[in-house]
């Protein structure tokens, strides 16, 4: 038996489906059976796994994602709770880990970011209100 875990919900003609790290969509209905997953607009096999890494390395940020899209061919847009997050296409789960560091020092600061943005090389920059 290998058990298949929705990493994602994607919107289907037969409405929003869960699909597996792999791009395979899971038997199961979302309205019957609650799938607390990201939502993707369509499959989408590097995110799919992205999100599975994601999943198991660092399961509170997983738990936050809400969504993910492509902001055309080099750029995604995560978000996390009401919280965007910009990184290229190419992030890695080590870099969206450093998101929990620049969160803390904000929460020290008594500051809250409007965006976090991890696109460029060695620097996170958070936008503040």
């Amino acid at each position: 038996i290998q058990e298949r875990v929705p990493v994602a919900l994607i919107p289907t003609a037969d409405g929003m489906r869960a699909f597996d790290e792999g791009g395979l969509v899971l038997p199961f209905d979302p309205t019957r059976t609650p799938v607390d997953a990201p939502i993707l607009a369509s499959p989408d096999s590097a995110l799919l796994r992205l999100l599975a890494e994601l999943r198991v390395r660092l399961p509170a940020l997983y738990a936050r994602t809400s969504e993910v899209s492509r902001r055309g061919p080099e750029e995604l847009l995560l978000r996390l709770d009401t919280v965007p997050v910009r990184a290229m296409a190419d992030v890695t789960v080590d870099q969206l880990a450093e998101i929990d560091a620049v969160e803390a020092d904000l929460v020290r600061a008594q500051q809250h970011p409007t965006e976090i943005d991890l696109r460029y090389r060695d620097q996170v920059i958070a936008r503040l209100q």
